[in-house]
């Protein structure tokens, strides 16, 4: 029964880890995501629901014969689909997470540059 919390923790560690792109990298940053201490905290999240779900998903295939006997191909079949969904929803979260950083009332700043003209 490991395979699904490990699909589970691997999705989640790429949302975790779409959203921090997404606030770093976005049009306008957060005023957090510039903390050092935050940003290395943010990917050691990432970092380890990755690991650890890496290791439940090993582990469940390693005990799959044993385990899913009775389940028939269920579980297997929705870890999978949600493995396939895994992009779409990470360019969602990338997405919102670049929105989050934007003022709404942000109008552009020109760019002087110095000497004369």
């Amino acid at each position: 029964m490991e395979i699904l919390p490990g699909v589970v923790l691997l999705a989640a560690a790429g949302l975790v880890y779409a959203f921090g792109y997404g606030l770093v990298r976005g049009p306008q940053r957060a005023r957090w995501t510039q903390n050092e201490a935050l940003a290395v905290a943010f990917a050691l999240t990432a970092t380890c629901l990755f690991s650890v779900g890496i290791g439940l998903l090993g582990a469940g295939i390693a005990s799959f014969p044993a385990q899913y006997a009775t389940l028939g191909p269920w579980p297997l079949a929705g870890g999978l689909v949600g493995l396939a969904l895994l992009p779409s929803a990470i360019k969602v979260v990338r997405g919102f997470a670049s929105t989050l950083g934007r003022s709404r009332t942000a109008m552009p700043i020109p760019i002087l540059h110095g000497g004369a003209h």
